[in-house]
């Protein structure tokens, strides 16, 4: 029976891509703490998992790798060497390949910065074997004097139960020279239902290519050769593995420590590979789920089925005594189907605390090269998103995560002088507002000079000379494709790239992004986005005869306004006036090019306005009639077309009509009248 291990190994590599996360989050409380011995077992212990299930698929460079670090790990633990900044960048180092190695091929190998930083950790831990050493203690090998072994090993079914671990043998054998070729087999797994863990089913065969004879081979086996067959075969070499390259790769394995050449950058950790796997996260699209969840999912599953069921039947049986129970029977069916449907969301929410995680080693990193200090600190780390937003985030709070370091921190010595800490605060904040996430990158640093923008501004083209813009839109202007305040280029900014990919990717996301600032004081970047792309509660409304749907949660009220409330602004438009607070009015109609023949409102009647908010800003919507509140599938409009202003998608409704989904966000970052005032 053959066993398709290609699960299990996603399943290895969705837990070590955890480890990782975890030695990195680690690695850096550990440079507060350098002592702290329960950061170091619980780093050592994330090395070995990855380590332990590497070798059974094949990850050869990632064992190779990981066994050098694990010593230095252990000489840590061991008070032997002390977690100094240079050791902890090299463990952080570590990090970067492991992360690059468990998203490559089985077959990948170590690059050149990896390998290097693989023998620096063996000098630091003494494992390296100096030149005199070598020639005193091995001698040249020769083509004549290597043999090529097959070696079946199939230990018996009770070898466990002796107290024997067929893998001590594996090792044994390894020490004796170079594993060519191993290969593991599962024939003799069961099914899942009748696997007694206690019994060995694997067994597996070896090519070992060594200088040793037969009987120092089969010594390897001596004491459990009772428990297992072996058979031992020596092999003609083959024309593709002929003496000569034998002899080479023989002399290679046994060749001096070549000094370890300066460590670089160690991206990328492997060498450039066709078909490069991406990572396991990325490729599975797996969830981990509360057990809990799932049982409540399925106990309401079985509560529509019965619910369902009734409903068959009473159609079956139907006479008007029978209306109040079909009624009954199909509230049952919506009640379970919200339920459900919120259930289900809930699994695909993740909260946001280990992407803030991520950020640690990004503001390390950057104030390490530019000699600033820079202290990280998150807040509502346990604020949920769905999953696929959430991956959708990384690379704008990235880029804003970068902008605050580099841009909004100042060096160590322009802080004292302006009588603030040297050390500079980024703070990534989460929270819910309104029923969406907001979440904000704040700094402590300089601020944003709005005259400085403007002049940049002018001088990229961007905005003319004499053109009016307030406080709020020149901060806006940060955003904009190919603007920069830096005179120069670095490797962290100064292209103008960046920031308008933010603004880009926030939108496609359907959220907002704005910025407040004060200069000297530092920065606030909100990014206000939708729990889910997927479903909504939507108020459905009457507009020139269409039925439009605006999101529920961006709805702050509804009026009817008397004329006397409604204000017009020279050459910009109207606004009304609720409770002595000015908002921006747009007529939906006119907006969306939905005005008809039949559609015109007669004056006389008072009109409805839904005022709406994102993003701190309020507009009010002129609609001719409230439809109601119904529950709408979000459909998107630019896999057909091209994206439609003001409009976020569209949703089907009961009746089989297709009602477009406003865009409010959107609406709100319009420049309506009384935005700013």
């Amino acid at each position: 029976m053959k066993i398709d291990l290609s699960h299990f190994r996603e399943t290895y590599l969705q837990e070590s891509a955890e480890h990782v996360e975890a030695m990195e989050s680690e690695l850096l409380a550990l440079r507060s703490s350098p002592s702290d011995i329960e950061l170091l077992n619980a780093i050592f212990r994330a090395a070995h998992s990855i380590k332990g299930g590497a070798g059974s698929f094949g990850l050869n460079a990632l064992v190779r790798f990981t066994h050098a670090l694990e010593s230095m790990l252990d000489k840590l633990r061991s008070s032997e060497m002390q977690a100094t900044d240079e050791v902890i960048d090299l463990l952080l180092k570590s990090v970067d390949v492991l992360r690059a190695l468990l998203g490559s091929e089985p077959e990948a190998v170590l690059s050149p910065e990896a390998e290097a930083l693989r023998q620096r950790f063996e000098q630091l831990c003494g494992m390296a074997v100096s030149d005199e050493q070598e020639k005193s203690e091995l001698s040249p090998v020769n083509a004549g004097d290597l043999t090529i072994y097959r070696v079946e090993f199939r230990p018996h079914a009770d070898m466990f139960l002796t107290g024997n671990n067929p893998l001590l043998q594996l090792r044994d054998l390894a020490a004796l020279g170079t594993v060519s070729t191993c290969e593991l087999h599962v024939d003799r797994l069961p099914a899942l239902s009748s696997l007694d863990p206690s019994l060995c089913y694997l067994w597996w065969t070896i090519e070992l290519v060594t200088s040793h004879s037969e009987a120092e081979v089969r010594e390897v086996f001596e004491f459990v050769e009772h428990l297992a067959e072996i058979q031992i075969v020596r092999l003609e070499i083959e024309p593709k593995v002929d003496a000569e390259n034998i002899a080479m790769a023989a002399d290679h394995a046994l060749a001096p420590v070549s000094p370890v050449p300066p460590l670089a950058k160690t991206e990328p950790a492997l060498r450039e590979q066709p078909g490069r796997r991406a990572s396991a996260s990325a490729e599975s699209g797996s969830i981990r789920v509360e057990t809990s969840k799932v049982d409540r999912l399925i106990d309401l599953v079985g509560e529509l089925v019965i619910a369902q069921v009734m409903t068959a039947q009473i159609v079956e049986e139907f006479t008007p005594d029978c209306l109040p129970k079909l009624r009954d029977a199909v509230a049952a069916m919506e009640r379970n189907t919200r339920e459900l449907h919120e259930r289900v969301m809930g699994v695909r929410m993740l909260p946001v605390g280990p992407l803030f995680q991520r950020y640690m080693r990004t503001v390390y990193d950057i104030a390490r090269s530019t000699g600033k200090r820079i202290r990280l600190e998150t807040e509502g780390e346990e604020t949920e998103i769905d999953k696929s937003m959430l991956e959708l985030l990384s690379d704008p709070l990235t880029h804003l995560v970068r902008n605050a370091a580099d841009h909004g921190i100042e060096m160590p010595e322009v802080r004292r002088a302006s009588g603030k800490p040297e050390e500079g605060v980024i703070t990534l904040r989460a929270f819910h507002r309104s029923g969406r996430i907001v979440i904000e990158i704040a700094d402590d640093g300089a601020g944003i000079d709005v005259q400085r923008v403007r002049r940049k501004a002018i001088e990229r083209g961007l905005i003319a000379p004499d053109a009016q813009l307030n406080n709020d839109e020149l901060r806006m202007l940060i955003f904009a494709a190919g603007f920069s305040t830096r005179d120069a280029v670095s490797d962290l900014s100064g292209r103008g790239v960046g920031m308008d990919v933010v603004k880009r990717n926030v939108e496609q996301l359907n959220g907002t992004v704005t910025v407040r600032s004060e200069l000297g004081m530092g920065s606030i970047v909100s990014v206000e986005l939708p729990l889910t792309l997927a479903i909504l509660e939507g108020l459905l409304v009457r507009v020139a005869d269409r039925t439009l749907v605006l999101p529920l949660l961006a709805v702050v009220e509804t009026v009817a306004p008397e004329s006397s409330q409604i204000v017009e602004i020279a050459r910009r438009g109207e606004v009304v006036v609720i409770r002595e607070e000015s908002i921006p009015l747009l007529r939906v109609r006119h907006f969306l090019g939905l005005v008809t023949d039949s559609s015109s409102v007669s004056t006389s009647e008072r009109e409805l306005v839904v005022v709406v908010e994102a993003g701190h800003k309020k507009v009010g919507l002129v609609v001719e009639e409230l439809l109601g509140q119904q529950q709408v599938v979000v459909k998107s409009l630019e896999k057909n077309l091209r994206k439609v202003g003001g409009l976020m998608g569209a949703t089907i409704l009961g009746d089989g009509c297709v009602a477009p989904i406003v865009d409010v966000a959107g609406i709100a970052s319009l420049n309506l009248p009384g935005m700013h005032a």
